[in-house]
């Protein structure tokens, strides 16, 4: 990896409705979780795997997120990217504001400011040995939650998900075809990204001004049928994706998350 030419692309626009009261006074990236909050907790293990360069995506509460971290924080530079529209669309708009930045970078990492999980697992994608790469787990998948890989020949080509949060297997025809839990954090290199930055900026251009909530799977999935992507398996498969104060208290007994 060409760290002099990495940057990390961190989505953390939404209002995070589902994890309501405690998001009508707090961005959930921010929450305390015993010492720590999420976004500090992703910024603190970018810097150790080798990452300095960040481009947060913020809305919801954006001055908050851009009061507490600044433009540097443990060592990484940090953009910010506004998204106004965050109650109007989805992550896939999201991530297309910041597709001239995915462009200009060698390397991308691709993630959101609500997931937690150990240091090493960042450095054992960013090391893998392709240029583009899918962090998962190969069980443990949630019907109602997970975003499924799925491929053949060990390499995935494409990912499910349901956002209606019911059975994401309804939408999966060939079941041959899982290869496990997409951790949701992927690395694009090369051509791989020059093509993910297209296919955001067609999507942006796109857009009319009816409200389209689609998930962040779009652009992805039209780039990964052309690049596919190497499953890395995680040396931890522990994660949390904050959705649920239920998380929240997972968050807050993780010993892996005091390390940072």
């Amino acid at each position: 990896m060409n760290e002099n030419n990495a940057i990390a692309v961190i989505l953390a626009a939404g209002a995070g409705n589902r994890m309501k009261p405690l998001t009508d006074f707090e961005h959930k990236s921010l929450i305390d979780l015993g010492g720590e909050c999420a976004l500090g907790h992703i910024l603190k293990c970018l810097a150790g795997a080798g990452i300095h360069r960040a481009t947060i995506i913020v809305g919801y509460m954006a001055d908050r997120i851009v009061s507490r971290f600044k433009d540097n924080f443990a060592g990484v530079k940090i953009d910010y990217v506004k998204n106004d529209l965050y109650s109007h669309h989805g992550c896939e708009y999201s991530l297309a504001l910041a597709a001239e930045a995915i462009g200009t970078a060698n390397t991308v990492l691709i993630t959101e400011a609500d997931l937690l999980m150990p240091v090493e697992n960042y450095g054992a994608l960013l090391s893998a040995d392709s240029d583009n790469a899918i962090l998962i787990r190969r069980y443990g998948i949630d019907p109602k939650r997970s975003v499924v890989a799925l491929g053949d020949n060990n390499m995935v080509s494409s990912f499910a998900y349901d956002e209606e949060h019911v059975d994401v297997f309804k939408f999966i025809p060939d079941r041959s075809m899982v290869i496990g839990e997409s951790l949701q954090i992927w690395k694009f290199s090369g051509a791989g990204a020059k093509l993910l930055s297209k296919n955001y900026i067609s999507f942006r251009e796109g857009l009319g001004e009816e409200p389209d909530m689609c998930c962040g799977l779009l652009s992805i999935n039209r780039t990964v049928a052309s690049y596919p992507l190497l499953p890395v398996e995680a040396p931890f498969p522990e994660w949390i994706n904050l959705n649920t104060p239920d998380d929240i208290e997972r968050g807050r007994s993780a010993r892996w998350l005091k390390r940072s």
